[in-house]
């Protein structure tokens, strides 16, 4: 008995690895080793998905093993791992490129929000905002109920990444000097820095144009505000330094106002350009009308906007040693020397420096003025017109000068050409009106070599 029934096992083990050889030899022809499933049949919702190769020989060898014991009477239902692998392969693969998809999309989505977003929420936390009520210590940059109190800390928590300064109504002291100068000390930073105030209406003076008024809606800073760095724009806000200020902050010593300035002069080791200088709705008040100090410059300044400025006092009013750029609605009343001056300066010929044009660079130019105003603060007399003036030793000279809608008011000369040291005055136009008042009022003062220069259209 043992016997036969030993005989019979290796019967059945025989039958059974002869057929499991055979089947797993074929294999089933109808299916390969391994078949290529195209995604357009499998997945049509994936439709860059990449052709997906799925191994099925585990699949024919259970296939034959199940045939193999039925053919032995062994019973069973033929039933596949090798098919419900597939399944699970197939259903892993969508679920896989499904995941995929929506994480790509709501990359794409958060990406697209941020970069819109993102300006927003750098300017809300790039802005210093600076109120009489404030506390530079607890000050926070971009929370408005959390200010500074001083200008000065506001400058430093902006400046180096770039921002805004945000200042409110009331009398601030202006920075000190070397708060916005780039030398071989002191990197103030170069990204935009907007120093804006409360804004419109223009402060206005006292009487005897002794100190602007702070009427608890503008902003009034004290002191002079001198720049040295390109890209700063100055905005809506009066600079006090008329005599009040003076006697009570600097001893009775006029001091200048708002200058985009070329700290070369004071033995600086750089001549930093002031690129893309600003100034726009601003105030200036100085000491006098004879004070030997400026109200607003823009010096060694490349590609410049001044909009709307009221200067008072001082022996220069607006002074512009630049290149391209553009001054619109400009009022200057009493200056001795000149309400609004174009000129060029050895150490301040930003259109050579600017390298833009090739050497051959005008020392300043490329500037228009339109709608500008000259007119006497106390008297007639105290304010001559606009000038142009080169000062040079090595600048080629002044050139391309547009002034449009310029009107002089006035007992002084409407237009004075003053060429130094043989250097041209040189393709210059100037449209003007003028109000005269006195023997030779009006008239126009001409020095040095011009050429290509025209007032009202007459060569001079």
């Amino acid at each position: 008995m043992n016997k036969i029934t030993s005989r019979f096992n290796l019967f059945l083990i025989g039958a059974a690895c002869l057929i499991f050889g055979v089947a797993a030899t074929v294999k089933f022809s109808a299916l390969s080793t391994t078949s290529t499933i195209d995604n357009d049949d499998y997945f049509p919702l994936i439709h860059d998905a990449t052709n997906y190769t799925v191994t099925v020989e585990a699949m024919a060898l259970n296939l034959a093993t199940n045939a193999a014991f039925s053919a032995l009477g062994g019973g069973g239902t033929v039933t596949s791992n090798g098919v419900v692998s597939l399944e699970t392969t197939r259903n892993a693969a969508v679920s896989n490129a499904l995941v995929t998809l929506e994480t790509t999309r709501n990359a794409a989505v958060s990406n697209a929000l941020a970069s819109l977003l993102a300006p927003l929420f750098t300017n809300v936390l790039s802005v210093a905002f600076v109120r009489t009520n404030g506390n530079d210590a607890t000050a926070v940059v971009g929370v408005e109920r959390s200010p500074f109190l001083t200008v000065s800390n506001a400058i430093i928590a902006v400046r180096t990444n770039g921002g805004t300064v945000n200042i409110g109504p009331g009398r601030f002291l202006s920075p000190p000097k070397l708060l916005l100068i780039t030398d071989h000390t002191n990197n103030p930073g170069t990204n935009r820095l907007v120093i804006q105030g409360r804004g419109r209406p223009f402060p206005t003076t006292n009487n005897n144009y002794s100190t602007l008024i702070a009427d608890g809606t503008t902003t009034i800073l004290e002191g002079p505000f001198l720049i040295n760095r390109p890209n700063v724009e100055v905005t809506d806000l009066g600079i006090d330094c008329g005599k009040v200020v003076c006697t009570n902050l600097f001893s009775a010593v006029a001091q200048e106002g708002l200058l985009w300035y070329s700290f070369q002069q004071e033995t600086y080791t750089t001549n930093t350009l002031n690129l893309n200088a600003v100034a726009k709705r601003i105030t200036v008040l100085s000491y006098e009308t004879n004070s030997l100090c400026h109200a607003l410059v823009f010096e060694n300044v490349v590609d410049g906007v001044m909009e709307d400025i009221w200067t008072c006092g001082a022996t220069h009013g607006v002074v512009i040693k630049g290149f391209r750029v553009h001054a619109s609605r400009i009022t200057a009343q009493g200056h001795s020397s000149n309400g609004f001056i174009i000129k060029a300066n050895d150490y301040a010929a930003p259109g050579l420096r600017a390298g833009y044009e090739g050497t051959g660079i005008d020392g300043s130019g490329s500037i228009s003025v339109s709608g500008l105003s000259i007119r006497p603060l106390r008297d007639y007399g105290d304010t001559p017109g606009l000038r142009l003036d080169t000062v040079s030793t090595t600048v080629t000279h002044m050139s391309a000068i547009n002034v449009t809608g310029y009107f002089y008011h006035g007992a002084g000369h409407m237009v004075i050409l003053d060429s130094q040291a043989t250097w041209l005055i040189a393709g210059v136009n100037i449209d003007c009106a003028s109000y005269k008042w006195g023997t030779g009022a009006g008239t126009i003062s001409k020095t040095g070599t011009l050429a290509s220069v025209y007032v009202n259209g007459a060569s001079q």
